[in-house]
């Protein structure tokens, strides 16, 4: 794939932290990868990802590739996913279901060795004390389901006709299926962190969910402190300020997560 001569004739479009996006005629558009986590990244998973979510639907089909992870593919009509109040998310509790019943990856997303890969500075006690939890959690990886690990709003497209579409698979591999549901009801608007206990009683049942709930909220400090770790260490490479707020953003959850479980201790 010629990426520079696509450039050359393509609409530049707003793209994300990593990615610059060129809509092409023929309803295309290429994804150039730029930026990308010097640790993790790997153009070969992503496609893999993407091209399983596609074959059933819920992601965009790719018609090119090269290994830098520039992707050419189908153009998807509609806009990111929006939180209100009549909790249309439920539907996307179905997509996220789905997406866990597709083939097992080549490689996990291991949130333990990514986080301690990120660390720029010493955790606090409490801090260390969710990370212990997190690496008895994550341990049996014989729950591992395919994941998609990066459900902000921007990766979740509803389309004209209603549906739901995912983009943006370059943090796809193997993971427990909790760490998707949390991270779609942290990652985006705040108010859907007070959804989290109805989401999982839908999914679990009101009794598995009570039995599972101290992980579940274990789980979405330890993805605020991931996160925030991650985005400290982007910070430190690219310098965009972007990171720097969304690392203050996860900072100030992550505390409040934290004095909440802590809070007789």
């Amino acid at each position: 794939m010629d990426t520079k001569s696509l450039i050359q004739i393509g609409q530049k479009l707003n793209g994300g932290l990593s990615n610059e996006i060129y809509r092409l005629k023929g309803d295309k558009i290429l994804r150039v990868k730029r930026n990308s986590d010097p640790y993790f990244y790997n153009a070969e998973t992503e496609l893999t990802a993407q091209r399983y979510a596609s074959e059933i639907s819920l992601a965009p089909c790719i018609f090119d590739c090269n290994s830098n992870g520039d992707l050419l593919m189908e153009e998807v009509h509609g806009h990111p996913f929006h939180y209100q109040e009549e909790k249309r998310y439920f539907s996307l509790l179905s997509l996220i279901t789905k997406i866990h019943s597709l083939p097992l990856l080549p490689v996990s997303f291991s949130p333990i060795e990514r986080v301690l890969t990120y660390r720029v500075s010493d955790f606090s006690k409490k801090e260390e004390q969710c990370l212990l939890w997190a690496k008895s959690f994550f341990q049996n990886t014989d729950s591992f389901v395919f994941s998609h690990n990066d459900l902000v709003p921007g990766n979740l497209l509803e389309k004209d006709d209603g549906t739901y579409m995912l983009i943006d698979f370059e943090f796809a591999g193997n993971n427990h299926p909790y760490f998707d549901f949390v991270s779609f009801f942290t990652e985006g608007d705040s108010a859907l962190r007070k959804e989290i206990k109805p989401a999982f009683s839908f999914l679990l049942g009101e009794r598995k969910c009570n039995e599972e709930w101290n992980n579940i909220v274990f789980l979405t400090a330890f993805e605020d402190l991931l996160w925030r770790e991650w985005a400290k260490r982007r910070y430190h490479q690219t310098k965009n300020d972007t990171f720097l707020f969304i690392a203050k953003e996860k900072d100030a959850f992550l505390q409040k997560e934290l004095s909440r479980i802590f809070k007789d201790k």
